[in-house]
């Protein structure tokens, strides 16, 4: 598993200045199932196709880590969530260069896109900012309470059974944090 975080790229621009610019928040739901989450505005489709993009960096980083995470446009404007995948970015979107830096635009289809009103239960707040090249390098062994799971259970009675015939005592109802 790879940190959770806001994930940012550099580009240059026009006139070759450096900038950093975030793109979105990279986490894990509390299944332990990883996600990509952007907010985006009206400003930010592209009109020509009728589309937002992703940054090449971003889907290059995926694909490197062998990550396939939902991808969620947010737009609390509208109250939306549009999710995809990268492969849908990389199969039917529109490769280009924009803004200084490469980008999939991913036309607002049904066939692209799962419309969903609402937005994001599980979204985790104030987690770090790093760039796409750092995070690649964050890889660590997952827990539940790095990811956000719940981690208290409830044990099925014949496994307490079990272990209070192994233990001989009695088994605690419920577990502390």
């Amino acid at each position: 598993m790879y940190k959770q975080a806001v994930l940012k790229i550099y580009y240059k621009d026009a006139s070759g200045k450096l900038h950093a610019e975030p793109q979105g928040k990279f986490f894990y739901t509390p299944e332990g199932k990883p996600l990509f989450l952007a907010d985006m505005t009206e400003h930010k489709v592209f009109r020509f196709c009728n589309g937002y993009a992703i940054s090449k960096q971003i889907l290059e980083a995926f694909s490197e880590l062998e990550l396939r995470p939902k991808v969620i446009y947010r737009r609390l404007d509208l109250n939306m969530l549009y999710i995809t995948t990268p492969s849908a970015f990389r199969l039917m979107g529109i490769p280009g260069t924009w803004a200084n830096h490469g980008q999939f635009i991913l036309p607002l289809r049904e066939t692209n896109w799962e419309f969903k009103p609402g937005n994001v239960e599980y979204e985790p707040k104030d987690l770090p900012v790093i760039s796409v090249d750092d995070w690649k390098k964050t890889k660590f062994i997952a827990t539940e309470r790095s990811v956000g799971m719940d981690t208290r259970f409830t044990i099925p009675t014949h496994v307490k059974a079990e272990i209070r015939k192994r233990l001989g005592r009695k088994f605690p109802a419920t577990t502390s944090r």
